[in-house]
């Protein structure tokens, strides 16, 4: 399992900074809590936006809204 330090490397702009500050709160500093309470964020987060993704795809090709039939 990845550790917030490993995921830090990834971060561009600060916003994951920010993202771990919160979810650390939302833990009450407990580590364990905080690096689950992101990874299920991440999570969420990558799989809406390749859901959206596909569904902007599908749309722009005109295609019964990305679903296959």
């Amino acid at each position: 399992m990845r550790k917030i330090q490993d995921l830090k490397g990834l971060d561009e702009d600060g916003s994951f900074e920010k993202l771990v500050e919160e979810t650390r709160m939302a833990a009450d500093g407990e580590e364990p809590r905080a690096e689950q309470l992101l990874t299920e964020t991440i999570l969420k987060n990558f799989v809406r936006y390749h859901i959206d993704k596909a569904k902007k795809a599908g749309l722009n090709k005109g295609e019964n809204g990305g679903r296959q039939q």
